[in-house]
C-alpha cells in the first residue's frame, strides 16, 4: 500500500510539474514607488521655497524621495530631485558653519550618492551638482568642526556650585 501511495504522489506531482510549463512566467513589476506623494511632496516643497523656506523645502523634499525607490524608472526623477536638494540646501546654509546643519545636509547628499553608487555602479556618473555639493559640506564641516576644537565632557546636570569668594585686599597701613 505504500508504494501505491508513493506512485500517486510522484504521478501528482508529474502532473502537475507538467502543466506548470506551459505557463507563462509573469516578472514582478518594476518598483515605480508611489508617485503621488512623490509629487506631493516635491509641490509642498516647492511652495515652502518659494516662502522663502529653504531648509524646510530641502528636508519635505528629501522625505518626498523616499517615496521612490533608486530604480532605472525613478532614476531622472530623483537626480532632479535632489539637484533641487542640493540648492536649497545651499541657498539655507549660504556661508553658514553650523555644525549641525552642515551634517545635516551632507550626510542626506552622501546617502543619495552612496544609493546612486549602489545602484547603477561607478560607471555611471553622479550629478556634477549633487557631488560638488556635498563635497563643499563636507569641507566646510571639516572646517567648522576644526574650528570649535575639541568637545570636552558636558557640564554635569543641575545648579552650577557659587564661584568661590574673591579674597578682598588688606588695607595698608600708612607707613613709609
Amino acid at each position: 500500500m505504500s508504494s501505491t501511495r508513493h506512485r500517486l504522489v510522484l504521478q501528482f506531482f508529474s502532473l502537475l510539474l507538467a502543466g506548470l510549463q506551459g505557463m507563462p512566467v509573469h516578472a514582478a513589476p518594476p518598483a515605480v514607488g508611489d508617485q503621488s506623494a512623490f509629487e506631493a511632496g516635491f509641490v509642498e516643497g516647492q511652495a515652502q521655497l518659494d516662502r522663502g523656506e529653504p531648509l524646510a523645502a530641502a528636508r519635505t523634499w528629501l522625505a518626498a524621495a523616499r517615496n521612490l525607490p533608486e530604480t532605472a524608472a525613478n532614476r531622472d526623477n530623483r537626480v532632479a530631485i535632489f539637484e533641487y536638494i542640493a540648492d536649497a540646501f545651499q541657498q539655507a546654509l549660504g556661508g553658514s558653519t553650523d555644525r549641525e546643519a552642515l551634517r545635516e545636509a551632507t550626510a542626506a547628499l552622501q546617502e543619495y550618492c552612496d544609493g546612486f553608487t549602489r545602484a547603477y555602479g561607478t560607471e555611471t556618473p553622479l550629478s556634477a551638482k549633487i557631488a560638488g555639493t556635498r563635497d563643499d559640506f563636507q569641507a566646510r564641516l571639516r572646517v567648522a568642526e576644526a574650528a570649535a576644537g575639541p568637545a570636552g565632557p558636558a557640564p554635569p546636570p543641575g545648579p552650577r556650585p557659587a564661584p568661590a569668594p574673591t579674597p578682598v585686599p588688606s588695607p595698608r597701613s600708612g607707613r613709609s
